[in-house]
C-alpha cells in the first residue's frame, strides 16, 4: 500500500495498492521502483557502471486538486538518458542526464542520488538518501508554471524558471523469507 500525494505540491494524497518488482538481470538489465535500465558497460567488480535509464514524471489533471482546478492536463512523462552509478564503501552514487522522451514538457534534466546504508542485518535494511534534480525552464514551467489563461484571483499567472528539486528520504525492508520482504519509507521534497 502506497500513500502519496495526487501530484507534485498537492494538498491532497491517494491511497494505492502497488505491487513492487525490483528485477535485476545479470547486473546489466533492471527494473526498479522508479527506474529501468541498462548497464552497457561496467568495471570489472560491478562497483562502476555507465548505461541508460528512464524515470517517470508525474503530471495531474485539474479534477485532482482545487488548487489545480481550471488548469490545463500536465501530461506524466518519460524521462531518460545517460547514467552512472559508482558504489563506493560508505554510499553509492548516481548521475543522470535525462530529456522528456514524451515531449510533454520537451525539457532536460541533471539528476543526482547519495544512498547511505544505514543497517543491513539478518531481517533488517535500513538506507538514508538524498536527490537532486535540476530541471530546466521547460520542465518546470510546464509541471510548476500557471498560464495566463489558468490564472485566478488567488492563483496568479506563474512563469518559473529552472530549478533544483531536493530530496530527502529513508528507505527499508523488513525481510520475511530469502524472496519476500516488507518495504517502508517516507521522503520530504523542497520545490526549489
Amino acid at each position: 500500500i502506497i500513500y502519496m500525494p495526487r501530484y507534485t505540491g498537492s494538498s491532497g494524497y491517494e491511497t494505492d495498492s502497488l505491487p513492487l518488482a525490483m528485477i535485476d538481470y545479470k547486473d546489466t538489465a533492471y527494473i526498479h521502483f522508479d527506474r529501468a535500465g541498462v548497464r552497457l558497460w561496467s568495471s570489472e567488480d560491478k562497483k562502476m557502471a555507465l548505461g541508460i535509464a528512464a524515470e517517470p514524471r508525474f503530471g495531474f489533471h485539474a479534477e485532482d486538486d482545487k488548487r489545480v482546478a481550471g488548469m490545463s492536463t500536465r501530461r506524466d512523462a518519460i524521462e531518460g538518458g545517460a547514467a552512472f552509478e559508482w558504489e563506493l564503501p560508505q554510499v553509492s552514487l548516481s548521475a543522470a542526464y535525462f530529456t522528456d522522451w514524451t515531449s510533454a514538457s520537451g525539457g532536460q534534466s541533471f539528476r543526482l542520488s547519495m544512498d547511505h546504508q544505514l543497517a543491513d542485518s539478518g531481517s533488517w535494511d535500513l538506507s538514508t538518501y538524498m536527490d537532486l534534480d535540476y530541471a530546466d525552464a521547460k520542465i518546470v514551467g510546464y509541471y510548476f508554471g500557471v498560464r495566463k489563461d489558468e490564472s485566478t484571483a488567488t492563483r496568479p499567472a506563474y512563469q518559473p524558471g529552472a530549478a533544483v528539486i531536493s530530496t530527502l528520504g529513508i528507505s527499508g525492508a523488513y525481510k520475511l523469507n530469502k524472496s519476500y520482504a516488507l518495504l517502508f519509507g517516507g521522503y520530504l521534497t523542497y520545490l526549489g
